[in-house]
């Protein structure tokens, strides 16, 4: 569905296919995705990531890295 997504995690390395649609990824540094920042981002729902991904709240807060995948590209997530 629209809109899908899961909430802010961490795992090992993961390769990830996209067949249909789009998909927005952010990803934090492991460092950086702590104390504050990880109490104010974990817990939220996918639909609100974009709009929390600007927030400045935090004193902690470092902006993840965005992007956009398409159908047919495929993201390596390394394990860090």
């Amino acid at each position: 569905p629209a809109k899908d997504g899961v909430m802010l995690h961490s795992h090992t390395a993961a390769w990830n296919a996209l067949m249909s649609g789009q998909k927005e990824w952010f990803f934090y540094a492991p460092e950086s995705f702590s104390g504050e920042s990880y109490a104010a981002l974990a817990m939220l729902d996918s639909s609100a990531l974009p709009h929390a991904a600007t927030m400045a709240g935090a004193s902690d807060y470092q902006a993840p890295m965005r992007c956009v995948q398409y159908p047919g590209e495929v993201i390596y997530v390394p394990d860090l």
